[in-house]
């Protein structure tokens, strides 16, 4: 990310390493599915959306062995009543 506040595809292939080494195309199919205007980079309100569909969601996770055994969940921050 530079001045500008948007994050580029090549930048955000970097992270990658950051997260453990997620595969470069698995980190480019992820960039494409959160820059929802098409304008090539992640704003501001892309990041935001991202953040909070991540932790307001019900999605199923794989085990980080590569298991395709879904059972695990993200424990959701605020447990709904």
């Amino acid at each position: 990310m530079d001045d500008d506040g948007l994050i580029g595809l090549d930048a955000y292939l970097p992270l990658s390493q950051a997260i453990g080494g997620v595969p470069a195309q698995q980190m480019k199919e992820a960039f494409h599915r959160l820059h929802r205007d098409g304008d090539g980079t992640l704003d501001p309100v892309e990041i935001a959306a991202a953040v909070v569909e991540f932790f307001t969601s019900d999605a199923r996770i794989p085990r980080a062995t590569g298991s395709t055994d879904r059972s695990d969940r993200l424990p959701h921050p605020h447990p709904r009543s």
